[in-house]
């Protein structure tokens, strides 16, 4: 439900995951509780009072009329995703990113920004053991291509190339800059670093770069991006359960699971994790299940 500034508890939510910020951070901005907040948030406040959502509108430094997606955003950002299927957007709107070839060159340098992507390489991931003869030059021209749809710094540097972009338009950066704050506050304070893993993993849409080749999903690269996928959901279940917060730890890890259908530490923390709230007979069952599959 929205309260009177037209923000309901669900876009606080999303607007504080973009943003980068715990629920601590942002009441800490607020000068309110961290419950006050996840009240707020997860719908448990009905009327929240207007001048709390005015507090944290403005510690989240946003204009509530405007859509998450543009909050705050410069006038014609691009931002890239890669954890699901590859996707760009200018300005909150969809953009088209070409054929398949210039596609997957583009997730391979997004899974790799900041790095510097041979050319060789590059070729391999595009062509395998069959390129044209023209594949240097069909390089040349998707780099080219994607520099004008992108209006974003593509190097070339030492026969390669190197995509730079800030965290803020690359869901991979964001990711991996929540859990890097998730592990730094994991001993001292488990309720941030949990929130800060559950804004990681709210990053992803799917598997890496789902909807293209398979060379490149199979990349060193990429199935390193998805191993920190699932660290991060073991992390993130293994606090949860100190917590006794069972319910969001059983959910991250039942999809896991699906993912992972012979993860034996999957299963034992999601088996943890029924048994903890009261599903004995689900924990035995998928015990029972997983030890058929191992079989």
């Amino acid at each position: 439900m929205a309260d009177r500034s037209g923000m309901s508890g669900e876009e606080l939510r999303a607007r504080r995951v973009r943003g980068g910020l715990t629920q601590q951070e942002l009441s800490r901005r607020a000068g309110m509780s961290v419950r006050a907040v996840r009240d707020i948030e997860q719908g448990r406040v009905r009327r929240p009072r207007p001048d709390t959502m005015r507090r944290l509108v403005a510690a989240l430094g946003v204009d509530p009329a405007v859509p998450p997606t543009s909050a705050g955003a410069p006038a014609d950002p691009v931002e890239i995703t890669v954890l699901g299927p590859l996707a760009v957007h200018r300005a909150g709107a969809p953009v088209p990113a070409g054929p398949m070839s210039q596609r997957c060159l583009l997730g391979l340098i997004g899974v790799r920004a900041g790095q510097v992507v041979a050319l060789e390489e590059i070729i391999d991931v595009l062509w395998g053991d069959h390129p044209p003869a023209t594949c240097r030059n069909l390089v040349h021209v998707y780099v080219s291509r994607l520099r004008k749809l992108l209006r974003t710094p593509i190097a070339g540097v030492g026969g390669g190339y190197r995509l730079a972009l800030d965290g803020d338009r690359l869901d991979l950066l964001r990711f991996d800059e929540l859990t890097a704050r998730a592990r730094t506050a994991r001993d001292t304070d488990p309720e941030s670093a949990l929130d800060l893993y559950a804004s990681a993993l709210a990053c992803w849409r799917g598997p890496v770069l789902a909807d293209l080749t398979a060379r490149l999903r199979q990349h060193p690269a990429v199935v390193a991006v998805s191993q920190r996928r699932l660290a991060a959901v073991l992390a993130f279940a293994d606090i949860a359960i100190a917590l006794r917060r069972y319910e969001p730890a059983a959910e991250r890890l039942r999809e896991l699971v699906y993912e992972e259908p012979l993860h034996e530490g999957a299963y034992a923390r999601l088996m943890l994790a029924l048994a903890g709230s009261g599903q004995r007979a689900a924990a035995l069952e998928l015990f029972a299940e997983l030890r058929g599959r191992l079989v």
